[in-house]
Order: C-alpha cells, then sequence, then structure tokens
C-alpha cells in the first residue's frame, strides 16, 4: 500500500512523516459575517489531495485519520449537555463524512442524522454567487434541546455554515461555533 499524502510505501493510510507532519496542527479562528466563530485545525492547501477522497471509499480512512489526528486530540470542554451536529451527515453513498468527524470529537455527544440538506447540489469549484442562489435549505430532523456545535470537512465561503445556524436559531438552538478540518481562507 502507498501513503496517501506522498505515497511512499507503508502499511497504513500514511507514512510515519506523513503522519508526524499531519499531526502538527494550524488551529485557526475565522469569523464568519454572521457573527459565527469557526475553529479549523489544517489549511486546505495542505490537505485538499486528501480531502478529494472524499466521495471515494478511500475518503472513509483518509478522513477517519485525519479525524483522529485532529479532532479527537482537541478537547473543547464544553457544557455536558452541549451536542455536535454534522452539515448534512448523509450517508446515501455509504458512508457520511460529517458523520465520520463527529465520532471522534471528544467530550461532546454527536447528534447525528439532525440537519439535513433537501439541495443536493454540488459546491466543488463553485463561486460565491452560485453558493449564495443555491441554498442548501436545510431542515432540523430531531428535536434539539441543548447548545449545538456545528461540524464539516472544509470551510469555504461559510455559506452552509450561517444557514445552518439560521435554521437553529430559528427553532430557538443556540449555536456556539462551528469546528471543520479545514477552512480555505486562512
Amino acid at each position: 500500500m502507498l501513503c496517501f499524502n506522498c505515497s511512499k510505501p507503508t502499511f497504513k493510510i500514511f507514512c510515519k512523516k506523513c503522519e508526524n507532519e499531519l499531526m502538527q496542527l494550524e488551529c485557526k479562528r475565522r469569523v464568519l459575517d454572521d457573527g459565527l466563530e469557526v475553529f479549523s485545525f489544517y489549511r486546505y492547501s495542505k490537505i485538499k489531495h486528501l480531502l478529494n477522497h472524499k466521495h471515494y471509499l478511500s475518503g472513509y480512512f483518509i478522513l477517519n485519520k485525519l479525524a483522529k489526528l485532529s479532532f479527537k486530540r482537541f478537547d473543547f470542554m464544553l457544557d455536558k449537555n452541549t451536542v455536535a451536529i454534522g452539515l448534512d451527515d448523509d450517508c446515501s453513498n455509504g458512508y457520511s463524512h460529517t458523520a465520520i468527524l463527529l465520532r471522534h470529537i471528544k467530550n461532546i455527544k454527536p447528534t447525528f442524522n439532525a440537519l439535513k440538506a433537501q439541495n443536493k447540489i454540488i459546491y466543488k469549484g463553485k463561486s460565491l454567487s452560485f453558493r449564495k442562489r443555491n441554498k442548501r435549505k436545510y431542515y432540523l430532523t430531531k428535536e434539539i434541546n441543548s447548545p449545538v456545535i456545528l461540524v464539516d470537512d472544509i470551510l469555504t465561503s461559510g455559506e452552509s455554515m450561517k444557514e445552518a445556524k439560521k435554521v437553529l436559531k430559528k427553532h430557538k438552538i443556540e449555536v456556539l461555533f462551528g469546528v471543520v478540518l479545514a477552512d480555505a481562507k486562512v
């Protein structure tokens, strides 16, 4: 097998050198124009080639490893009633990348399949104006009575996070902040 990061031979997802490099998190904070704080662990440019696997079976293993190297190591130290919700953790294509990330959050209860998107348009490579014209149209599928953190894999324009926050706010659910693997703008 080859390392998914550098293509050197290994028996693991990443060779030892790449795993050590990926353990060096570049934690960043970005505040969206609606005031939502979103924390990221990596620069998008550093793991873009890895995140491109998310629509394939290999992505399942890569995302699990990245989540162990980042989400699992980060202690959010929040109230025990806080829950984590993934943006559209849909498993119709075999697995959900946001559900994988949710599973690795330490000390926060994951709530799966709570926030769904009616619009399944792919945003990859699309402009901000396209994203604003083609909203996800999130809807809540579960009753939530606790503060929430939002979880996704990539933060690009922030439109999906802002839309999710708006839907939850409409249901009187407090959104504390968002967490992503990578931010494309930092």
